[in-house]
């Protein structure tokens, strides 16, 4: 029988209005912990979880921006000391993360999720490092992104891999309405949707009852619908925006085939998901992908920037119904067994636990 710890108050400090803070804060409020939350964005809803808002500085300049925020340091520890938490978890190493470590609580707990330290530079990464070292326990969500904060001259005893993981009971396995491949990747530059655009147009030739879903919201958006007019497939291109959690897991339960075209990643959730609702994936080779990915067993892995080779990958899984089928069971398998949400939410309390001497 699993035993619940309560009674324990635990302070998050990340972006309110992203989904991975809300999973992660709900499940331990739903635990029975006393759950709070500071953050410089507006909060969305969260079970159980008291929101501390601190509104930021808009400042143009990036660079300003982070000198001007530093100077919200003093409300948030004031908020800590009103909270009195017997644990802080940030999430993000860069930002929130240098915030947390300024403040000077301790025990400390920091989750990269990426970016912050794969593509970071300048005094930007020499923050980062600065959080990272001043850090308790670190978790991230790859072998790659472990890689990177090792890199950085971190003790590779305080750092734990620990994937956001998926809810695979909501992520789950539905009926194939036409044939669709969907993205729901954001549309800014890192994640290439440039690249699954320029494909589409050479599967629709192969494939013409082909239907393409690109989910998310970004920079790129108009410059992205403006060429698929230009390349004459908008008819089958279609961008539907940023979707709630359940609108999102009807398209992939429906669709036929998850693209992911970054240029580069650690553990991509979307992809997850995807995997859960039983789809075949093709993604590009970067990050922790191949973990995730056996060629031709569960999904194909193509090169970056490289349209004709997904392509090929998208015309195959198309045409082919029973392969389709084949990789999605391996697919809702795998997540089950190594991407379930709960299972990687019980790693940490347990982390958790450990640094609090439980």
């Amino acid at each position: 029988m699993k035993v619940v710890s309560t009674g324990i108050r635990i302070c998050y400090i990340a972006d309110s209005k992203s989904v991975h803070t809300k999973k992660w804060a709900e499940y331990f409020s739903n635990l029975g912990w006393d759950v709070h939350l500071i953050s410089f964005d507006r909060p969305i809803p969260m079970a159980g979880v008291k929101h501390h808002f601190i509104e930021k500085v808009d400042v143009k300049s990036k660079v300003l921006r982070y000198l001007v925020n530093s100077l919200l340091l003093k409300r948030v520890k004031r908020e800590i000391r009103e909270i009195g938490p017997d644990l802080i978890h940030a999430h993000y190493a860069l930002g929130y993360g240098t915030v947390a470590a300024l403040s000077g609580f301790h025990p400390l707990v920091i989750s990269a999720w990426g970016d912050d330290v794969l593509k970071t530079k300048g005094v930007f990464r020499m923050a980062v490092k600065y959080s990272l070292k001043k850090a308790d326990l670190i978790t991230c969500d790859g072998n790659s992104l472990k890689e990177g904060i090792l890199k950085m001259g971190i003790d590779e005893g305080k750092v734990r891999i620990v994937f956001h993981g998926v809810d695979t009971e909501k992520f789950r396995p539905g009926e194939e309405a036409d044939l669709t491949v969907v993205s729901t990747r954001l549309l800014e530059p890192s994640y290439d949707i440039e690249t699954l655009i320029r494909a589409a147009s050479i599967v629709v030739k192969e494939v013409p009852d082909t239907k393409f879903v690109i989910a998310g919201e970004g920079s790129e958006k108009r410059r992205l619908i403006s060429l698929s007019e230009e390349l004459g497939i908008s008819d089958h291109v279609k961008f539907v925006g940023w979707l709630e959690q359940e609108e999102l897991a009807k398209l992939l339960s429906t669709s036929s085939v998850f693209v992911s075209t970054s240029l580069s990643d650690s553990t991509a959730v979307s992809m997850l998901e995807a995997m859960a609702c039983g789809l075949p994936v093709v993604v590009t080779d970067v990050g922790d992908n191949r973990y995730w990915v056996k060629e031709g067993l569960n999904g194909f892995i193509v090169p970056i920037k490289d349209p004709q080779a997904l392509a090929r990958s998208l015309i195959r899984l198309l045409k082919d119904e029973e392969l389709r089928q084949r990789m999605g069971e391996e697919n809702r398998r795998i997540a089950l067994e190594r991407a379930d949400y709960r299972k990687e939410m019980e790693k940490m309390r347990r982390l958790y636990e450990v640094l609090l001497g439980m």
